[in-house]
């Protein structure tokens, strides 16, 4: 294990930030949102997944607002095709609590960062990892954040960590090569755990 995150799946224990004197990993990118000082990676886990029943129970409050804009927007759709104005969305009239908000919050910018880097950041960033989670790591990166490329503009940085034959690892060790190079502890397990990291904000869309 890279560092010793506790038990993933049953949070018995924790694996707090890189450093404990406030510092970064010596690996961290200035563009990197590193674990708060006071949330161990048990309790950001424990956050996210109140913060997602918070997200499914406003939903449902919203159901019928939600039906009706989906209805809006299949117009909408038509309505800009022909260059004509466009109707009003149906706001929603339930709305997540702070905590969640300030939640995925923090998860959309941990992304957005992300998002933002370039291929040669990338490459750097994931060649400061230890060599044998590089290919692991590079592979989920580059599904993530490369594959979206138009072929004749595609980012070939990681092609030749992606090509290395799979090599199984503990699932802890991939969870903690993505947490260094900018994932949070829950997209990290997520991903991980293959569930589709995009639910969460496609659930936040529909209520806020």
């Amino acid at each position: 294990m890279l560092q010793n995150i506790g038990n993933v799946a049953g949070g018995d224990e924790t694996r707090r930030d890189s450093r404990r004197d406030g510092t970064t990993h010596p690996n961290t990118p200035a563009t990197m949102i590193t674990i708060d000082e006071k949330t161990s990676f048990a309790e950001w886990i424990s956050q996210m997944e109140t913060t997602r029943e918070e997200v499914r129970r406003v939903r449902a409050l919203n159901w019928k607002e939600i039906e009706e804009n989906k209805r809006i927007k299949t117009q909408n759709d038509r309505l800009a095709a022909q260059k004509k104005p466009l109707l009003k969305y149906t706001p929603l009239p339930h709305k997540i609590n702070s905590f969640a908000q300030e939640c995925l919050d923090r998860e959309s910018a941990a992304a957005r960062l992300m998002k933002e880097r370039s291929p040669d950041q990338w490459l750097k960033i994931i060649k400061s990892l230890p060599k044998r989670v590089q290919s692991r790591v590079a592979c989920l990166v580059w599904w993530d954040y490369f594959g979206g490329q138009r072929v004749d503009k595609r980012w070939a940085h990681l092609d030749d960590l992606i090509s290395k034959p799979y090599q199984h690892l503990p699932l802890a060790d991939v969870i903690e090569g993505l947490t260094l190079v900018g994932y949070t502890p829950w997209a990290a397990t997520c991903r991980v755990s293959f569930d589709d990291l995009s639910i969460l904000e496609k659930e936040e869309e529909k209520t806020v």
